[in-house]
């Protein structure tokens, strides 16, 4: 994703006039797309999965209301699926972000004058 972000750059420098020609865009395009295929395809294929079950749960128990199961249901699988898609970095950014909350804070308050308004 940062990679991404930093060839944009490299494609369009914010500072400079910006014409880009249209192989590189092309790319660029193709290559962002790409990646967000594959960051979303393991989602939705859980969600797709979790609406074929609940389309059966709903036709062999028709007394059940599907609906109001389905959003609590998908709300689950979603923070499930979040879980373990950023187990491996959100332990460090947790952490990181609890100590720059006095940073923060200390940013908004300087010299006894906020920053949210100005």
């Amino acid at each position: 994703m940062v990679d991404v972000l930093n060839k944009s750059y490299q494609l369009c420098d914010p500072m400079n006039e910006c014409t880009p020609s249209l192989p590189p865009l092309l790319t660029f395009i193709n290559q962002v797309a790409q990646n967000a295929l594959v960051l979303a395809s393991p989602v939705v294929l859980v969600l797709l999965l979790s609406e074929v079950f609940l389309g059966l749960l709903s036709r062999f128990a028709p007394q059940m209301n599907a609906f109001a199961i389905s959003l609590t249901v998908k709300s689950g699988i979603a923070v499930l699926i979040m879980l373990l898609y950023f187990s491996p970095v959100l332990p460090d950014n947790v952490l990181r972000l609890s100590f720059q909350a006095t940073g923060l804070s200390s940013w908004f308050y300087e010299r006894g004058r906020t920053h949210v308004l100005e």
